[in-house]
């Protein structure tokens, strides 16, 4: 089984999460969205061992501001969770998250 873990790359908690499904069996594939300025940064914060564990690590590219980014950037998580081959999408967190993958379109 493939997932689609749509999540915050730099928060503790969310990689825990991410390591923890991996462990469990699934092959985790993570999404998170950015601005393109921010993106080196973000990457650079997350180490090899998590690397290891998580088959891709794509970024959702938007130079929105606040809220405006998950809408606008919605049917690119879907298209990217097709391209991905995932059976699931998961948003490890509510709000602007929950309401682009709502928008996004995929549905396993």
């Amino acid at each position: 089984m493939r997932i689609a873990l749509l999540m915050w790359l730099e928060s503790p908690w969310s990689r825990s999460i991410a390591e923890e499904l991996a462990n469990l069996g699934p092959e985790v594939c993570i999404a998170f969205v950015t601005h393109p300025r921010e993106e080196a940064s973000t990457l650079g914060q997350i180490d090899d061992a998590f690397r290891e564990k998580i088959r891709e690590i794509h970024p959702i590219r938007s130079r929105l501001p606040g809220g405006l980014r998950y809408i606008a950037r919605s049917r690119a998580l879907g298209q990217w969770c097709k391209a991905c081959g995932c059976e699931a999408l998961v948003a490890l967190y509510g709000g602007g998250f929950a309401t682009m993958a709502w928008l996004s379109g995929f549905r396993p």
